[in-house]
Order: structure tokens, then sequence, then C-alpha cells
């Protein structure tokens, strides 16, 4: 049954609807059918009507046509529990107060591309069954509190595809138990704060292409199915990134990627398992923890380079994982200097070679030294010349210990260079085969 605003029903009657408006009452719904589309940003009022004036807690169903087009709502929104049947555009529109759909219903597409939300945005619980853009569209302004997110998405369901391109995020953004079911695209977003992604599912192909986070991004308890593509193709990470509890067991693309700084002053995010978002004042910066999820997602990347036989890009997150190594067992410096200047921890047979040519070298001359009793004196004649290169050689070779340079006999000083030089040339063609043999096998 149809009421209008004279019928029999005692709550609806009293309700100031305009009369192109129809509203009817039925199990646990009220449904709204506004004739009128040139006249439907009155909607809200009847929505606030019902809900405030006449205490009426059904969910409301929307039948009419929602579309707006660069306008300019200085007053807040609130279309919470509500079904909407067609679909709903928001374009080029500017909301200067709060905006709630929270436990909404979206049947049809969804559009709020290039508007602008100047202060809260409320779609937790919100259900998207079509297409939904929010291309070029800005969220909340750099003075909004850090430590409680007021954009939110919190548990949104997206069941098609959701596309963020070049869309700015002023304020961190809540998207916690959030589903997105098929395409996530962010591409050329923009994150200005720090940003957690936790229990986000990614479910279909997400893209992060060219997205700037200017903070610690962090994704956290992620889930992915067997058809899940995460791509952060291009993008850059201004303070790095966590991925050590991603989750992330599908295809991931890392190609281009740029990390500015792979140990980020600013690290409370990462030291951290809280899901408060995100006040650098109210966290203690675990340091070692920091350590260990920083590390983890370089060996996440560098493993994602290696299965496709990219050596450069592998190479390269290798030496970010071991340089955060470094920090954690600054007992094992020393090691770790060897290994990433004999063969660049496995990555290079030719960084052998020349530390191999060095170290024996330097240990020549030591040798030199002490045999002659600190009486070197240089002579750059031929024979000189390549009677020295030939006791070089004499003194690399490890299986020798019968060398008698110019035919002098080395000294107990002499023995004790040539012992311990011999085992660094040792250590360098050691060092240089396994990495000579691991780029063969790339």
């Amino acid at each position: 049954m149809s009421y209008e605003l004279d019928i029999t029903n005692e709550k609806l009657k009293t309700g100031k609807f305009p009369d192109y408006t129809k509203a009817e009452e039925r199990d646990d719904e009220i449904i709204v059918s506004i004739s009128s589309s040139k006249k439907n940003d009155e909607i809200f009022e009847i929505i606030k009507d019902i809900r405030l004036n006449l205490k009426i807690d059904k969910r409301i169903v929307i039948q009419g046509n929602l579309q707006f087009s660069s306008e300019t709502f200085t007053f807040e929104i609130d279309c919470s529990n509500c079904i909407f049947e067609k679909e709903v555009v928001f374009q080029n529109c500017v909301f200067q107060k709060k905006i709630a759909f929270e436990g909404s219903i979206f049947q049809k597409d969804t559009n709020f591309e290039k508007s602008k939300f100047h202060e809260d945005v409320n779609f937790e619980n919100s259900t998207f069954h079509e297409d939904v853009n929010f291309k070029r569209t800005i969220f909340g302004n750099t003075s909004m509190p850090e430590n409680k997110s007021q954009i939110s998405f919190k548990e949104a369901f997206f069941e098609r595809k959701v596309r963020f391109h070049r869309a700015k995020f002023k304020t961190s953004i809540c998207f916690e138990n959030t589903v997105f079911n098929d395409l996530i695209d962010f591409y050329l977003a923009s994150f200005q704060k720090a940003q957690q992604f936790w229990l986000t599912d990614f479910l279909g192909v997400t893209i992060f292409s060219n997205v700037e986070f200017n903070d610690q991004v962090q994704f956290l308890y992620n889930k992915v199915s067997a058809n899940s593509i995460i791509s952060f193709e291009g993008a850059i990470f201004k303070k790095s990134l966590d991925l050590s509890r991603a989750n992330f067991w599908c295809k991931l693309n890392f190609w281009n990627i740029k990390i500015d700084n792979i140990y980020p002053k600013a690290r409370y995010l990462y030291g951290t398992d809280s899901v408060v978002l995100l006040n650098e004042n109210l966290f203690t910066d675990d340091e070692k923890n920091a350590q260990e999820r920083l590390r983890e997602t370089y060996r996440i990347i560098k493993n994602e380079f290696s299965k496709e036989s990219n050596i450069v890009e592998s190479s390269k997150y290798l030496q970010y994982e071991m340089s955060i190594y470094e920090k954690e067992k600054k007992q094992d410096k020393f090691l770790l200097f060897l290994n990433k200047y004999s063969n660049n921890f496995g990555y290079s047979w030719i960084r052998g070679i020349l530390f191999t040519i060095t170290i024996s070298l330097l240990f020549y001359l030591g040798f030199l030294y002490a045999i002659t009793n600190c009486n070197l004196c240089l002579d750059l004649s031929y024979v000189s010349f390549t009677q020295t290169i030939r006791y070089w050689l004499e003194f690399m070779n490890i299986t020798n210990w019968n060398i008698k340079p110019f035919g002098i006999e080395y000294s107990n000083e002499g023995y004790i260079i040539l012992f311990i030089g011999r085992l660094f040339i040792s250590y360098g063609y050691y060092q240089t085969i396994q990495a000579f043999r691991k780029y063969g096998k790339k």
C-alpha cells in the first residue's frame, strides 16, 4: 500500500514530505519514491525527518534517482541504513560537513568522481553491488587528527570493480575488514599520511601502480584468493613499506618500484602490531620488530624478482635485506662487511675477483715489507716489474708454501703475513666461485 502525506499511517502522515514524494511502509522497511529528479536533494531532509522526527527505525529504500553534479553541500548528510535501488551519482561535488552511508546498500553503480570530502566520511558496513567510481576524489584534509581515522570503509563489501584513479587521501583511511571482491584500482593515487591495510581482502586484481605513499604503509593479515593479482608497478614509497605479515600468497608485481628510504627515521608503524591508527606519539618504537619486518619485506620482494630471473633487482633487494640485517646483528658486522664487499652477498663474481686481487696485493706488499726488514725499494725497470708480478702470482698460489721472492727467505713475521693473507685469498676464491655459480644458474 502506498502512502501520501494525508494517509492514515500515524507516523508517516505527520512527515513534511513534498508532493512529489511517496512513502510506503512495509514489514521492516520504509519505501521512499521520488518522482521528480530535479528536487532529489530534499531526500536528505526526508530521511532526517523519518529518523529524527518520526522515530521510525527501519531501513529506508530510495527508489528515485539520486544524481548530483557540481553541488556544494554545507550541511551534514546521513543516509545510513538505506537501500539505493538506482544509480547514485555525486559528481564533482563538495561535502563541507560529515557524510554517512553506514550500513547502506547500493544496488546500482555508484559515482563520486572528482568530489571532495572535507570532513568525516562513513561507508562502514556498506555493500556495493555494482561498479564504484572514486576517480580524482579528495578525501579529508591534512588537519584531521591521525590517531583516529575519520574516513572509514570498515567492513564495506565491494562486489564489482572499484576505481580510485588519481584519488588523494589527505588523512589515514580505515580499510579494516574491507572486502574487494573484484578489481580495486588505486592507479596514480596519493596517500599523504601513514596508511594501514588491516584484514583487508584483495580477492581479485589489485592495482597500486604508480601510487605515491608519502608516509609509512603497512599491509597486515590480508586475505587473497587463488585468482588474486597485486601490482605495485611504479609505486613510490617515501618511507618504505611493511609486507612481513601481509599473507600475499598470490601473484605479485614489484617492477620499477622506488623506495626512497630503506630504513626511515619514522618507523613506529613497522614496530607495532597495533591497529589503532596512527600517531607516532601513541607507540613505543620497537626497534627490533621494525628491523625484522623491514628485512622480511625486502626478502619477499627479492624472492619475487628471483622467480622472474631478474638478477639485477633481486640483487638490489638482497642488499637492502642484508643492510637491515647488519643493523640487527651488530656483532656480525665484520662478516657481513666481508660478504658484502667480496661478492655482494653472492651476486657479483666480478666483485669477487676484484676483492681477491686487492686483498692479495695488500698482503703481498706487507709480506715484501716484512722480509726486506722494512727496506723496500721501488724499481721501475722491466725486469723488476715482471719479477714482482711473478712473485705476486706465486703469493696467490695457496698450494705453494716454498716461495722466495727475489731469493729472500721469509722471516717469522713474513710467515704470519703469508698465512693470514692466504686465508683471505682463499676466502676471495670461494666467494668468487660461489657468486659465479649462482650467476650461471640464473
